[in-house]
């Protein structure tokens, strides 16, 4: 862990010890936020641009039908709606996965990156200093609070007899 400075308490300490244990984990949720924006972003451009198509095929579906009333006609204008719409739609959704792709692998690779600079590992290894120092802490307060105990009650004299041990 950092060294502590002179005038700096310990849950100052232990604070600035927590977040630096957690920059990592920190680092990886505005990664997974970017990514999550990024996609966000695609889907919505992908998705203006296909209502966009439609649109404009709705228009000229409707001026072509203004154009001709008969049955046969109509049939086949939607039949070609129908089918131009689930076209674009499998377009729209191949488009998608190719970017989703992209993104993963970019995500990934950052991903594995930060291990191979052992980030993740450094941050692990903190965590169990951390722990280790708190623990030995912990148990040195322990042993300090029970000397003091001690030299109490021999400072007073006997130390006092606990109930079972009386005769």
């Amino acid at each position: 862990m950092d060294a502590k400075t002179p005038n700096e308490s310990p849950i100052h300490a232990f604070e600035r010890n927590t977040m630096a244990i957690f920059a990592p984990l920190n680092d990886a949720m505005n990664h997974s936020r970017a990514y999550f924006e990024k996609s966000l972003a695609a889907m919505r451009g992908e998705t203006m641009e296909m209502l966009s198509r439609l649109h404009d095929r709705n228009g000229e579906v409707l001026a072509e039908c203004q154009n001709s009333l008969n049955l046969a006609s109509l049939t086949a204008l939607q039949e070609r709606w129908f089918a131009d719409f689930g076209r674009d739609l499998y377009q729209s959704s191949l488009r998608l996965q190719e970017t989703t792709r992209h993104i993963l692998a970019d995500s990934f690779e950052n991903l594995g990156q930060s291990m191979r600079n052992g980030a993740v590992a450094q941050a692990a290894h903190k965590a169990q200093e951390y722990a280790a120092q708190a623990g030995v802490q912990a148990a040195d307060a322990a042993h300090q609070a029970k000397e003091e105990i001690e030299d109490a009650w021999h400072r007073e004299g006997d130390a006092p007899a606990h109930p079972e041990h009386s005769a």
